[in-house]
């Protein structure tokens, strides 16, 4: 997932997203998307019993998606 961001955002982040944190070594950007899928967890909308690497929404995350695109058209 974060590969596939990482391409969706080329060029699109700033200086400062990507810096590593000192600490960790983690990209800033990648540790901010690492954090939110934390919270989709949580959220019940995501399924945190999914493979490393895959995001899978719940039922509840696909009709919050669906909610999502039906309010952008």
């Amino acid at each position: 997932m974060i590969k596939l961001a990482r391409d969706k955002l080329e060029g699109q982040l700033a200086d400062r997203d990507l810096e590593k944190f000192p600490s960790s070594g983690v990209v800033r950007w990648q540790n901010r998307i690492q954090w939110q899928h934390h919270k989709l967890i949580r959220e019940g909308l995501t399924d945190g019993q999914a493979l490393r690497g895959i995001w899978r929404l719940t039922n509840e995350g696909m009709k919050r998606a669906k909610e999502l695109v039906k309010l952008a058209d």
